[in-house]
């Protein structure tokens, strides 16, 4: 469902462009900056992250789960087996109770929600026109939407949440001889719907109407018309299950694993998976986060050198097509700078942690280097009005 559009309407003028976008400098300067001590500590906590994880494949040593051995105190372990407890985890104010290593109740309203579209005007003379149009729809949400920050909030409140989220772990969940902390059990995530079957009596504190469909509760008058403020729960379990440990045991239990580095190796993973599947899935989520990092340096990059840029495009925006043409050339060029800083620095990053690939990152980063300046050069050969 939605409500009637509000439009609002602000213009800039071109000083005021110009004075925000001076004023940016400093800010691109600080990204630029920023970005670049992030690469640069993203390299070397790839390489540690890898290193830790080659000496953990060389030490570790597989067991049974079925006895702990005292010898191996200390030592790095991997075990598998069934994840088990004898818990019942209840829900603190509903009638819901399952066994089972992790019990969520998962809460969501029915509430306003803002949405925001922006279109942008260039004037002559440098001038900015923006028109925002801001539209209202009811939507169940998890979580309150914070309906004091919207743009109209005349007929769109929220109301607080009459209940929130819980999460409970169980506390004596075994893995055969040994005793999962409810940290590590934590960490397995692979929920499933409760089904609630018959009709769950509703709680006298909540002093609302409630009926049970499926595995839904819904607190409301009528859940085919809801209204702001009604509420949907629903519960979500972790059922014992085959997990997989590496880890240093410690007593009957487990703990982070010190590496001669200062590195930690703690891995719980859902299944019966070998040493050697579970360090290979490590050593991939350490490459994925760390291109996920470069590419982040590498767009706070960007975004740094289009600010230092921008005074440029928006003095030429005098004449809102030359402007343009000014915005695509330094976003450009501002690309290529980011592209070759990244690299540089990831590479100086390898001279340090990996010399032979740095090597090579940096030749290619020289190039780049040199093609822009062909580049340049050959625009004022076939311009010779640019270099009168």
């Amino acid at each position: 469902m939605s409500a009637a559009a509000v439009t609002r309407v602000t213009r800039q003028s071109w000083i005021s462009r110009l004075g925000d976008s001076i004023k940016g400098i400093l800010f691109g300067l600080v990204l630029i900056v920023g970005s670049i001590v992030v690469l640069f500590w993203n390299e070397g906590r790839s390489v540690k992250r890898y290193k830790d994880l080659k000496e953990g494949a060389g030490v570790v040593v597989s067991v049974n789960s079925d006895r702990v051995d005292a010898t191996l105190e200390g030592s790095l372990i991997h075990t598998s087996g069934m994840a088990n407890t004898q818990s019942t985890l209840k829900d603190p104010l509903f009638d819901v109770s399952v066994n089972a290593l992790r019990l969520e109740r998962f809460v969501e309203m029915y509430q306003w929600e803002e949405t925001s579209s922006t279109k942008t005007e260039k004037k002559l003379g440098g001038a900015t026109e923006t028109v925002t149009t801001y539209d209202y729809r009811k939507t169940w949400h998890s979580g309150r939407i914070d309906s004091d920050a919207f743009q109209e909030t005349a007929g769109h409140q929220n109301p607080e949440m009459a209940l929130d989220k819980v999460s409970l772990t169980a506390s004596d969940v075994t893995l055969g001889d040994f005793h999962l902390t409810p940290m590590l059990v934590d960490k397995i995530s692979n929920f499933q719907s409760l089904s609630l079957g018959e009709q769950v009596p509703t709680p006298t504190s909540l002093n609302r109407k409630m009926s049970t469909t499926g595995d839904t509760l819904f607190v409301g008058e009528n859940q085919g018309q809801p209204q702001v403020g009604d509420l949907k729960i629903r519960f979500r379990y972790v059922a014992p299950q085959n997990v997989s440990v590496i880890a240093a045991q410690s007593m009957n239990g487990f703990e982070p694993y010190k590496t001669s580095r200062g590195g930690t190796i703690l891995e719980i993973k859902t299944g019966l998976l070998s040493a050697e599947e579970m360090f290979a899935q490590a050593q991939a989520s350490n490459r994925m986060i760390t291109w996920l990092i470069r590419l982040g340096g590498f767009v706070l990059m960007g975004i740094g050198f289009g600010m230092l840029f921008r005074p440029l495009s928006v003095m030429g925006d005098v004449v809102p097509f030359i402007g343009n043409i000014i915005g695509a050339g330094t976003g450009f060029v501002g690309f290529l700078l980011a592209a070759i800083l990244s690299l540089i620095t990831i590479a100086i990053a390898w001279f340090v942690y990996r010399p032979v690939l740095g090597i090579g990152l940096l030749v290619f980063a020289g190039f780049l280097v040199y093609w822009l300046k062909t580049r340049v050069s050959r625009k004022k050969t076939d311009n010779p009005l640019q270099t009168a």
